[in-house]
């Protein structure tokens, strides 16, 4: 296997489909992705061309949570557990309040020790025309040799 094979070693997850946020002052959660057997993950939230004149009170905030379990209470990621990025004690890593801000991609990586993460996208405003957006997941699977060796190679299976 070559050492330049980056598409057998992450696997993507959507999170969020492609769909035209028109939400009106309200919080959208993405699908949950389970953090098991893998190296953290680095998320990527993709922003199409706003139908509407984004401003401070017409935006959305992409805010990173985290849980333990999949169906437990989820909080803000603190700045501590991201990579690539910032997180707010609301765990916002994006705003996107200017038309110089759509039609672009926001990521942030995630280095923290709880099973789940999820992006809450906070709409500010009403969203009469909406914003195409969709969510993403990229992870890396944690790599054990096939025979007891610890030496890295690629030959290897995955998981814990």
């Amino acid at each position: 296997m070559s050492t330049k094979d980056l598409a057998n070693n992450i696997q993507t997850f959507q999170m969020l489909s492609p769909v035209n946020n028109t939400s009106n002052a309200t919080t959208v959660s993405s699908t949950v992705k389970g953090l098991a057997e893998t190296q953290g993950c680095m998320i990527q939230v993709c922003a199409g061309l706003s139908g509407d004149t984004l401003a401070a009170n017409l935006k959305f905030d992409f805010a990173l949570m985290e849980c333990a379990t999949t169906g437990g209470t989820y909080t803000a990621v603190a700045n501590s557990d991201v990579t690539y990025g910032t997180t707010d004690a609301n765990g916002i890593f994006a705003t996107m309040d200017s038309m110089a801000e759509d039609n672009a991609n926001y990521q942030i990586g995630y280095a923290g020790g709880l099973g789940f993460v999820r992006v809450d996208i906070i709409a500010t405003g009403n969203h009469s025309s909406g914003t195409p957006l969709a969510i993403n997941a990229i992870t890396q699977q944690i790599h054990l040799p096939e025979s007891g060796s610890d030496d890295g190679t690629a030959t290897g299976r995955y998981g814990a």
